[in-house]
């Protein structure tokens, strides 16, 4: 097949399938520029990697090269494997957050990042030991 293809979870577009295919050097002029492949500047959101925490309060992780923003989800550690944590920010464009809450006697919170690309299509919130995505609510 020829021609550029964007896809993700939830289209597929190949730009041959539209006509003719992009040349290999795109097209330009001078208000305009394409290149003929658009799937590196708006790629399929991949999974945040490496949380860890810096300190008691921050939360980091590797940055995801599809980022144009990170969700956070945050729950009590008793609530798995259930929802996979709620909404707790969204939009963040750091590689870190602070969190100085402090969960109840006995108790601790689990946290997960995700990403959203540049269209606003959020990446997943992992898998499940046995390989299967987890679910759950992701942020509005």
């Amino acid at each position: 097949m020829n021609g550029a293809v964007i896809s993700s979870s939830s289209f597929r577009i190949t730009v041959g399938s539209l006509g003719d295919t992009l040349p290999a050097r795109g097209l330009s002029g001078a208000s305009y520029s394409m290149s003929p492949s658009w799937q590196a500047a708006y790629s399929p959101p991949g999974e945040v990697t490496a949380l860890r925490f810096a300190d008691l309060d921050t939360l980091g992780w590797d940055a995801e090269p599809s980022a144009g923003s990170y969700n956070i989800y945050r729950d009590p550690l008793g609530l798995l494997p259930g929802t996979y944590g709620a909404c707790h920010l969204q939009g963040l464009a750091s590689l870190s957050v602070g969190d100085a809450a402090v969960p109840p006697p006995s108790e601790a919170f689990f946290y997960l990042v995700t990403v959203e690309n540049r269209l606003r299509e959020e990446g997943t919130k992992g898998r499940r030991s046995d390989g299967t995505l987890r679910g759950g609510t992701m942020c509005p």
